[in-house]
């Protein structure tokens, strides 16, 4: 828009074209005996005054004065009357409704659909391979499990993984870092269900310090501390009534565990080496720190793995969890189980699904051409003669090699946004029937007469600026393009905002 206003041939094109436009829609709504209500009108001015309207034609109690307030502004400001302004809102809701019946007349069709699975890899001698062991007669999710670079495509079949503790919430995490390798045997509950869990590796064993502190300002404020201390004096007490850390003082300057390069972090290597040497109840400083000087007193050290990885399945009921305990006891798989019952949508993945892996599991399921999954994997599984069961590929894309199985073909709806971008379509054809079957006929007798004094840029010179500015930020992009990668380009590319 900003190259309209500051272009003496563009800005009254555009106008004269608007003006043409609006017309068309005047006459159509006439032919069409179109009816409009005062709620199509008040709510083209609630748009105009940025009302939002929680409820279809009830506005606000102020809504007339915030109107007669705008028309009042908008006459100061450009000398248009208040008539003009009402036929101008009477113009637009006229607009809106001829629009609506004409995208109503759009009636959407079912399309031709397929669901398919399946296996994305990097290079073609991997993809044939991959190829070769279906024909063979593989199972397809083992091969994809196998094979595939799409996340969660397989699914973790109830795997978490190596995770430090305080990634879960508290029940799961308690669970996992108290138990030794193996099922637990009773479920855990948590905000999201009942948790079959089993611990599979624990990892390298770390130590944390419990300790107290006092912060002070001087090195004279600390000895005196540790005279106070060795005197009789209680630590928490000494804490509460003279530390400097305000957060730890409500609790007697005690501090929550800590691990070494924490401590190191927060107090220094010298704080550090002191607390993990020091026996519990000892007290030890003073040390000069970055923010004053601290006292400690060691309360307790404990040992913890650095990080645990488990695997879990997760319930609804306590029921249900008890009775998987029992088939894993009897020796079923986990991963099976998990695969097969768990309500935890990561265990079973996408199951291969195409759409689901595209759209990362917001859609599933079957698809259509405009869905757009990828345009080499349209062309061949919406070909004539494909068939349920057909495995198709390698197909090659710029992001891998797809081997894909069509499970199954019929047709789907279009969705609420397709249907809306076809009518917003069906509109626009309408509008270019209108001018090709010579209902609309644009001349440019308009330009004897149209003012093109003053423009908006004219009334506004930085607009005038900035039309430059733009116009060197796109050579620069093409001079990018011509030169280098898109990559580079995003780099490179700078826009100088203090011109």
């Amino acid at each position: 828009m900003v190259n309209l206003l500051a272009d003496k041939n563009q800005f009254p094109q555009e106008i004269y074209r608007t003006m043409i436009l609006e017309e068309l829609y005047r006459q159509e709504a006439t032919a069409r005996n179109i009816e409009l209500t005062q709620c199509d009108i008040d709510t083209i001015w609630a748009g105009v005054l940025q009302i939002e309207l929680s409820e279809e034609c009830v506005f606000p109690d102020d809504f007339a004065t915030q109107k007669a307030e705008y028309i009042a502004f908008a006459g100061r400001m450009s000398g248009i009357s208040e008539t003009t302004l009402e036929d101008i809102a009477v113009g637009r809701a006229a607009y809106r409704k001829v629009q609506e019946a004409i995208g109503n007349e759009y009636i959407p069709q079912d399309q031709p659909a397929v669901r398919t699975r399946h296996i994305r890899v990097r290079d073609a001698e991997l993809a044939q391979t991959v190829r070769q062991r279906l024909d063979n007669g593989e199972d397809f999710m083992t091969v994809l499990a196998e094979t595939t670079v799409d996340n969660n495509a397989a699914g973790n079949r109830g795997s978490l993984g190596f995770y430090p503790k305080g990634q879960f919430v508290p029940e799961f995490d308690n669970a996992i870092f108290s138990n030794p390798v193996g099922l637990i045997q009773q479920p855990v509950q948590t905000q999201f269900g009942y948790h079959v869990i089993r611990v599979d590796e624990i990892g390298e064993m770390t130590q944390q310090v419990q300790m107290r502190v006092i912060l002070l300002g001087t090195e004279e404020d600390a000895n005196a501390a540790i005279r106070f201390i060795n005197d009789g004096a209680d630590f928490a007490d000494l804490a509460n009534r003279f530390s400097l850390d305000a957060t730890s003082k409500r609790n007697g300057g005690l501090l929550s565990p800590l691990d070494r390069p924490t401590v190191v972090s927060q107090f220094g290597d010298a704080v550090a080496e002191a607390a993990f040497a020091t026996p519990d109840g000892q007290v030890v400083g003073p040390f000069q720190t970055t923010r004053g000087w601290v006292v400690l007193k060691v309360e307790s050290k404990i040992e913890f793995p650095s990080q645990v990885s488990s695997s879990h399945i997760l319930v609804n009921t306590q029921a249900e969890a008890e009775a998987i305990i029992e088939r894993l006891n009897n020796g079923e798989d986990f991963g099976t189980l998990a695969y097969e019952l768990s309500i935890d949508p990561s265990a079973r993945g996408y199951d291969g699904d195409t759409l689901a892996i595209v759209t990362e599991g917001r859609l599933k399921g079957l698809y259509i051409a405009e869905d757009a999954v990828r345009e080499e994997i349209d062309q061949q599984v919406f070909a004539d003669g494909v068939a349920v069961g057909d495995i198709i590929g390698p197909i090659e894309t710029r992001i891998g090699f797809y081997i894909v199985q069509v499970e199954e073909i019929g047709t789907r709806a279009y969705t609420d946004a397709q249907i809306e971008e076809r009518r917003t379509a069906y509109i626009a054809d309408w509008e270019k029937a209108q001018r090709d079957g010579g209902r609309v006929v644009e001349t440019t007798i308009w330009r004897q007469h149209a003012p093109i004094e003053p423009l908006p840029s004219d009334v506004y010179p930085d607009l005038v600026q900035l039309n430059l500015l733009l116009s060197q930020a796109r050579d620069n992009i093409q001079r990018n393009l011509d030169n280098t990668n898109i990559i580079n380009t995003l780099r490179t590319l700078r826009v100088n905002s203090g011109q």
